[in-house]
């Protein structure tokens, strides 16, 4: 397969076109940035908060009401991000949508076609807490939600459902990988720069050091 972290976001974005064609192409390299992005926030926000036990207490000294909000924003886009990624690949009024959702209908041979649409329908039920979210909260205020009414509690959404639902988009990505690209895309595994949370709670320990 090609090693596609050896070269430019243009040349990565050339040889998907070349090997899968227009415009399943440029669908996959899209979607690939997305779960890029997607994968580098929520590392960030385990780095924070779901990292070593000592490092809560270090934020919350060091600046605890900042790193509340910076803990409610990663959290937030999070959730926005697995909804908007699940979304249908066309709304209601005929507007297409970058989703994985889409990728099904730009394959049409079998087996491929099926094996991306069932990945697909996994990843759209996995996320289907965030979808929940997103329309009852974070995108807007639904008013038996925001007063705690109990018929109109949200479902359970936590570090653990973020992984799985997290693994069942990687799913659908590597369905279309293995098949044009000869391998798959660790996005577990990716290389966050210097300068990241990391570095953040590297700094925050010398200065917290008596």
């Amino acid at each position: 397969g090609v090693k596609m972290s050896t070269l430019s976001s243009q040349q990565v974005l050339a040889a998907s076109i070349a090997l899968m064609g227009e415009p399943l192409g440029v669908a996959f390299h899209a979607l690939d940035n997305e779960m890029n992005w997607l994968h580098f926030r929520w590392l960030q926000y385990c780095e924070l908060f779901h990292g070593e036990p000592e490092v809560i207490p270090l934020l919350n000294r060091t600046a605890g009401p900042f790193f509340r909000l910076v803990y409610m924003s990663l959290w937030e886009q999070t959730l926005l991000h697995l909804a908007r990624i699940t979304d249908p690949a066309s709304s209601g009024t005929g507007k297409d949508n970058l989703t994985v959702c889409m990728l099904g209908g730009l394959i049409k041979s079998e087996p491929l076609h099926g094996e991306v649409v069932k990945a697909a329908e996994a990843a759209v039920e996995a996320c289907a807490f965030a979808v929940q979210w997103r329309h009852k909260k974070l995108a807007h205020a639904d008013l038996p939600t925001a007063l705690r009414h109990p018929a109109a509690r949200l479902p359970r959404a936590d570090k653990d459902k973020v992984d799985v639902a997290l693994d069942r988009l990687t799913d659908v990505i590597n369905v279309v990988s293995m098949q044009y690209l000869g391998g798959s895309q660790l996005y577990r595994a990716m290389m966050v720069p210097p300068g990241g949370a990391e570095s953040l709670v590297w700094a925050l320990r010398q200065a917290d050091t008596p």
